[in-house]
């Protein structure tokens, strides 16, 4: 009896941290999904158009400079050249590898991708 109480014990920890996992996912993907990146087909989705300064804000560290490149229509370099990335795997490298490898903060190098890519919206919007 002593054992099956660990083993129970462990299985609803288990079980605990699973769902704490999937909610958190789901949570993700419905602020995309209720942003505009995602468009419901059936069982298929797709992006339903590029994204804008305004949803700069759903940019995370997991995400890679060729995602964030193509969902914002940016020069393939310009974040490279914007962040004097060495890196030879760009773009196909994450946001959080590269704060890493610079030493920045997460958060500090996320606000200054964002800005960036407000910055090359502005600058490439006619006025």
């Amino acid at each position: 009896m002593a054992k099956k109480i660990p083993l129970l014990f462990l299985a609803g920890v288990t079980l605990l941290v699973f769902l704490l996992l999937l909610s958190s996912f789901i949570k993700d993907l419905t602020r995309l999904h209720r942003g505009g990146v995602f468009v419901n087909h059936g069982l298929f989705t797709s992006r339903s158009r590029p994204l804008t300064p305004v949803n700069a804000d759903m940019i995370q560290g997991w995400m890679t400079f060729d995602y964030i490149n193509k969902v914002f229509q940016l020069p393939a370099d310009y974040l490279k050249t914007t962040f004097d990335i060495k890196e030879t795997s760009y773009p196909r490298v994450t946001i959080a590898k590269i704060a890493r490898a610079k030493s920045e903060s997460l958060t500090f190098y996320l606000d200054a991708v964002k800005a960036a890519i407000r910055a090359f919206s502005a600058s490439s919007t006619p006025h």
